[in-house]
């Protein structure tokens, strides 16, 4: 029950409210300077486009207030900083008053090794900071870091704390109300906090910002290996929704698809009014569910894995939005439940409740394959980074993610998404919508893709139906982790992922 989700309990301790701001809006100047070996025309340089965006910038206060012009200097001074014989890259922030409110000293070093391409150690010079910085200006409690998108820290709160703004913890994001409740013990899922101490720089202590550690990437069955993202029309006749995926994946498996994926919720309309009717018992089997038994027949008469999208699950008095994997044997290997559903609200845009009649699941799933190992998750999953954090220390390969992005979220957040996942955990993402049908209730965004280790598009389509195919190659897996070695560059003196669920196993 969504009343059980608990999200305060995702966060230890609980993330305090967002505070209200000192002003409902604002500009901001950014200013992008050039920089040159001469230090006083750097400084003076930066000095007139602070300046600049001064004249240009001004804070607008609530229809009820008005004060003066306030301009807050955040003055990034990206140079080293000479202090305790010890160098850092360092971020000052000034306050309105000329006083320096707070210094971030640079805590994950730049240091990358990109044959051909780019080399750089930061840590050949430089020393690593030991504290995340957030602080309060006339504008907003603001969050200053570097090079922190790789790690566990996203967006921070501060922890009560007698300590300056400058010394204190901080946390990683707070939950929307509808995620249910995966990372606490009750259900053994996963937690994320902060370690009370801190430590000296030298020891960062990686291995701890994974609990238990990360599992090594295991060597997958295949080093290379064709996927197949099939773009399908949905209507409302099941029995052709059905016939339409099979002649779809064995087209796929024709251009040699050893892997194929199905977008979310292929065999029904997506409705809340649908769910129920077009709602099969996976469990069961034959009759009971015509979709998963084409699957089953498919992967073991075409000798593939298939990752079937999802569809609606009906469990007792449940029902589910359900991903199931048949390996090529045209057995079930996993069945993966969508844990975080889908409901929102966008006045004038979208608004839509799964959880009008759907259930959220309570697993995470990664399953081994002929085609190595995967994480899965079904739309809106793919918006909670700590699914996919678990997935990559639980050593998978690739994570795909059916999904249905609509005509709002999908042309800011689709592609933005698949991106992030696969560059913040060095992987490979790919994605499987539904065509678009612009006389549908739910309009699909489309725009199924595969996504590199690297954050690269490799593959993707339009809104049309398309059935594509594209290589995954393994081998650059190890190369880019080896140029860009997030995994042990983390902070674990400084925050901590916790998998209870393989914790509590141990």
């Amino acid at each position: 029950m969504a009343s059980s989700f608990k999200p305060e309990q995702a966060r230890a301790p609980p993330s305090p409210p967002l505070p209200t701001p000192p002003v409902s809006k604002f500009k901001i100047g950014l200013c992008q300077l050039s920089v040159s070996p001469d230090k006083e025309r750097n400084i003076e340089h930066a000095r007139k486009a602070i300046e600049e965006a001064a004249q240009k910038a001004h804070i607008r206060m609530t229809a009820s207030q008005y004060m003066p012009k306030i301009l807050t200097q955040v003055v990034m001074r990206l140079l080293q900083q000479l202090c305790c014989l010890k160098l850092y890259n360092t971020c000052c922030v000034f306050g309105t008053e000329g006083k320096l409110k707070a210094k971030h000293r640079k805590i994950h070093l730049f240091d990358i090794h990109i044959p051909g391409k780019i080399t750089f150690m930061e840590s050949k010079t430089l020393t690593a900071g030991e504290t995340p910085t957030i602080v309060d200006t006339a504008v907003s409690s603001l969050v200053s870091s570097k090079n922190l998108s790789h790690s566990a820290i996203s967006r921070s709160l501060l922890q009560h704390s007698s300590k300056p703004f400058s010394q204190r913890t901080l946390f990683i994001p707070t939950i929307p109300r509808n995620t249910k409740n995966l990372y606490n013990q009750r259900y053994q899922k996963l937690q994320i906090r902060t370690n009370s101490t801190s430590v000296m720089a030298s020891s960062f202590k990686h291995e701890q910002a994974r609990a238990p550690p990360s599992i090594p990437l295991p060597i997958p069955p295949v080093s290379k290996f064709k996927i197949g993202l099939c773009q399908l029309s949905v209507t409302p006749d099941k029995e052709r929704n059905i016939e339409h995926a099979r002649k779809a994946i064995e087209e796929a498996a024709q251009k040699g698809a050893q892997l194929v994926l199905l977008p979310e919720i292929w065999n029904s309309p997506y409705s809340n009014d649908s769910f129920p009717v077009y709602a099969e018992d996976i469990d069961a089997g034959g009759d009971a569910s015509p979709s998963t038994a084409m699957l089953s027949e498919v992967s073991s008469r075409l000798k593939i894995t298939i990752v079937g999208g999802s569809i609606p699950e009906r469990c007792g008095d449940m029902l589910y939005n359900t991903c199931c994997v048949f390996g090529t044997d045209g057995k079930l290997k996993a069945k993966h439940r969508k844990i975080h559903l889908f409901d929102i609200d966008i006045p004038g845009k979208i608004t839509f409740m799964e959880s009008k009649t759907l259930t959220a699941g309570e697993t995470p799933t990664i399953v081994d394959t002929d085609v190595g190992r995967i994480g899965i998750g079904i739309c809106y999953d793919i918006r909670f980074q700590e699914l996919a954090m678990i997935y990559a220390a639980r050593g998978a390969h690739l994570l795909c993610y059916p999904g249905a992005f609509n005509m709002t979220t999908g042309p800011l957040h689709w592609e933005l998404l698949q991106r992030a996942r696969a560059t913040d955990n060095q992987l490979y993402v790919a994605t499987c919508s539904p065509a678009r049908d612009a006389g549908a209730g739910y309009v699909a965004w489309g725009h199924s893709s595969l996504i590199g280790p690297f954050g690269e598009v490799l593959a993707t389509t339009g809104h049309e139906e398309n059935i594509i195919i594209a290589e995954i190659d393994y081998s650059t897996l190890e190369q880019r982790r080896a140029g860009l070695p997030l995994a042990k560059q983390r902070r674990g003196d400084l925050y901590q992922l916790v998998d209870v669920q393989r914790l509590n196993s141990h």
